[in-house]
């Protein structure tokens, strides 16, 4: 949570406090909700490229961002003393990792690289592989394997190939 201290009416030192995450990832949801001591009597809130772009009231109050950048915050505070105030803040939306999985020879790639990987493999249920957190998967066995794939927001993909060991021809049962 950041309590920032947005651009203000210097005479208030405390009246323009908005408590929510600074980072999220696209297609996630923030909380706002006003900290501050204004006194005011009406709060009006506009999220700039947000769902719902507008909101009433100190919060809380959830705001779903599908588009990357940081977006602004705005924060009307009617009725105060010395009358209206305008709280400006922003939040920003990290975009989408896209993962993939390549095999190459009896090896499988995770990309993109300098990420944080988890594996699994199907056989028969999803199971995780406890400790191959490594971009490069050495598969046992013929079978599906996934990998999730998190950036350093913690926006996560998943990827799912089929592993088949190089020299090994699948067999089509009819």
């Amino acid at each position: 949570i950041c309590l920032a201290q947005p651009i203000c009416d210097p005479i208030i030192d405390s009246t323009c406090f908005i408590e929510h995450m600074d980072t999220i990832c696209v297609g996630q949801s923030v909380t706002f909700m006003y900290a501050g001591n204004s006194g005011a009597t009406t709060y009006d809130w506009q999220f700039t490229n947000g769902s719902p772009s507008t909101a009433s009231g100190i919060g809380p109050h959830s705001v779903t961002y599908n588009t990357p950048g940081c977006h602004p915050v705005i924060l009307i505070l009617n009725n105060t003393i010395p009358g209206t105030v305008d709280c400006v803040d922003e939040i920003c939306v990290m975009p989408a990792t896209i993962a993939t999985v390549t095999q190459f020879g009896n090896s499988l790639q995770a990309n993109p690289s300098g990420m944080s990987y988890q594996w699994y493999s199907q056989n028969p249920t999803w199971t995780l592989l406890s400790g191959e957190t490594n971009q490069f998967l050495n598969p046992s066995s013929t079978g599906l394997y996934s990998v999730v794939v998190t950036n350093q927001y913690g926006c996560s993909d998943t990827a799912t190939t089929k592993f088949i060991p190089a020299g090994v021809d699948e067999l089509e049962i009819q």
